[in-house]
Protein backbone atom coordinates (compact mmCIF):
# COMPACT_ATOMS: atom_id res chain seq x y z
CA UNK A 1 0.00 0.00 0.00
CA UNK A 2 1.49 3.43 -1.13
CA UNK A 3 1.45 6.74 1.08
CA UNK A 4 -1.17 8.15 -1.84
CA UNK A 5 -3.84 5.34 -1.17
CA UNK A 6 -3.08 5.53 2.55
CA UNK A 7 -3.69 9.05 2.47
CA UNK A 8 -6.85 9.05 0.11
CA UNK A 9 -8.38 6.10 2.58
CA UNK A 10 -8.02 8.07 5.10
CA UNK A 11 -9.31 11.51 3.66
CA UNK A 12 -12.67 9.36 2.69
CA UNK A 13 -13.20 7.61 6.30
CA UNK A 14 -12.68 11.11 7.89
CA UNK A 15 -15.68 12.16 4.79
CA UNK A 16 -17.90 9.31 5.32
CA UNK A 17 -21.11 10.35 7.41
CA UNK A 18 -20.36 9.05 11.21
CA UNK A 19 -22.75 6.74 13.06
CA UNK A 20 -25.19 8.11 15.53
CA UNK A 21 -23.29 8.80 18.88
CA UNK A 22 -25.95 6.43 21.04
CA UNK A 23 -28.68 4.22 20.03
CA UNK A 24 -31.51 2.73 22.12
CA UNK A 25 -34.12 0.55 21.96
CA UNK A 26 -36.63 0.66 24.01
CA UNK A 27 -40.15 -1.35 24.71
CA UNK A 28 -42.98 0.64 24.00
CA UNK A 29 -47.01 -0.40 24.55
CA UNK A 30 -47.08 -0.82 20.66
CA UNK A 31 -43.62 -2.56 20.06
CA UNK A 32 -40.17 -1.36 20.33
CA UNK A 33 -38.64 2.44 20.20
CA UNK A 34 -35.61 3.01 18.36
CA UNK A 35 -33.77 6.29 19.28
CA UNK A 36 -30.32 7.60 18.10
CA UNK A 37 -28.44 10.75 18.81
CA UNK A 38 -26.98 11.85 15.15
CA UNK A 39 -23.03 12.76 15.00
CA UNK A 40 -22.24 15.45 12.99
CA UNK A 41 -19.87 15.12 10.47
CA UNK A 42 -18.73 18.56 9.88
CA UNK A 43 -18.91 21.55 11.15
CA UNK A 44 -20.40 20.23 14.12
CA UNK A 45 -17.55 21.53 17.12
CA UNK A 46 -19.36 24.44 18.47
CA UNK A 47 -20.83 24.05 21.59
CA UNK A 48 -23.67 26.67 21.28
CA UNK A 49 -25.47 25.26 18.43
CA UNK A 50 -29.00 24.20 19.30
CA UNK A 51 -28.75 21.82 16.70
CA UNK A 52 -25.92 19.57 15.25
CA UNK A 53 -25.26 20.69 11.32
CA UNK A 54 -26.36 18.15 8.96
CA UNK A 55 -24.11 18.58 6.33
CA UNK A 56 -26.48 17.04 3.93
CA UNK A 57 -29.27 18.32 1.68
CA UNK A 58 -32.10 16.27 3.89
CA UNK A 59 -31.28 13.85 6.85
CA UNK A 60 -32.35 10.54 6.30
CA UNK A 61 -30.69 6.93 7.89
CA UNK A 62 -31.09 3.25 6.74
CA UNK A 63 -32.50 1.02 9.64
CA UNK A 64 -31.90 -2.78 9.70
CA UNK A 65 -33.48 -5.02 11.76
CA UNK A 66 -31.41 -8.85 12.38
CA UNK A 67 -31.95 -12.16 13.48
CA UNK A 68 -28.88 -13.70 13.45
CA UNK A 69 -27.32 -13.06 10.15
CA UNK A 70 -31.27 -13.06 8.16
CA UNK A 71 -32.30 -9.31 7.43
CA UNK A 72 -35.95 -9.59 8.73
CA UNK A 73 -36.55 -5.59 7.94
CA UNK A 74 -34.73 -2.76 5.91
CA UNK A 75 -36.07 0.81 5.84
CA UNK A 76 -35.45 4.22 5.42
CA UNK A 77 -36.25 6.91 7.86
CA UNK A 78 -36.18 10.93 7.69
CA UNK A 79 -36.30 11.06 11.40
CA UNK A 80 -33.19 9.89 13.86
CA UNK A 81 -36.39 7.94 15.85
CA UNK A 82 -38.41 4.59 14.84
CA UNK A 83 -41.33 2.21 15.77
CA UNK A 84 -41.02 -1.33 15.25
CA UNK A 85 -44.74 -2.41 16.42
CA UNK A 86 -45.60 -5.00 17.51
CA UNK A 87 -47.87 -5.82 14.20
CA UNK A 88 -44.19 -5.64 11.98
CA UNK A 89 -42.44 -7.82 14.59
CA UNK A 90 -45.43 -10.61 13.87
CA UNK A 91 -44.87 -9.80 9.96
CA UNK A 92 -41.10 -10.34 9.91
CA UNK A 93 -41.74 -13.28 12.53
CA UNK A 94 -38.74 -11.75 14.60
CA UNK A 95 -38.59 -13.60 17.72
CA UNK A 96 -35.70 -13.85 20.45
CA UNK A 97 -32.52 -11.81 20.19
CA UNK A 98 -32.24 -9.66 17.68
CA UNK A 99 -30.60 -6.23 16.40
CA UNK A 100 -31.42 -3.24 14.79
CA UNK A 101 -28.19 -1.46 12.67
CA UNK A 102 -28.97 2.38 11.65
CA UNK A 103 -26.92 3.99 9.70
CA UNK A 104 -26.35 7.65 7.89
CA UNK A 105 -27.29 8.58 4.87
CA UNK A 106 -25.25 11.02 2.65
CA UNK A 107 -25.17 12.53 -0.64
CA UNK A 108 -21.82 12.69 -0.92
CA UNK A 109 -20.71 9.32 0.59
CA UNK A 110 -23.54 7.11 0.36
CA UNK A 111 -23.93 4.98 3.71
CA UNK A 112 -21.94 5.67 6.95
CA UNK A 113 -21.11 3.30 9.59
CA UNK A 114 -23.83 1.11 11.42
CA UNK A 115 -24.76 1.75 14.85
CA UNK A 116 -26.12 -1.16 16.42
CA UNK A 117 -28.21 -2.14 19.66
CA UNK A 118 -29.21 -5.83 20.36
CA UNK A 119 -32.95 -6.05 21.60
CA UNK A 120 -35.33 -9.46 22.67
CA UNK A 121 -38.73 -9.75 21.11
Amino acid sequence: MSYNSVKTTLRRQRAAPQCASSCECRPSGVGYHILLDSAARIDGDPWELAEIPLSEIAERYLVKVLSGATVLLDVKMSVPNWGYEAAMTAQDAAAGQCEVQIAKISDSFRLGLYRQQSFIV
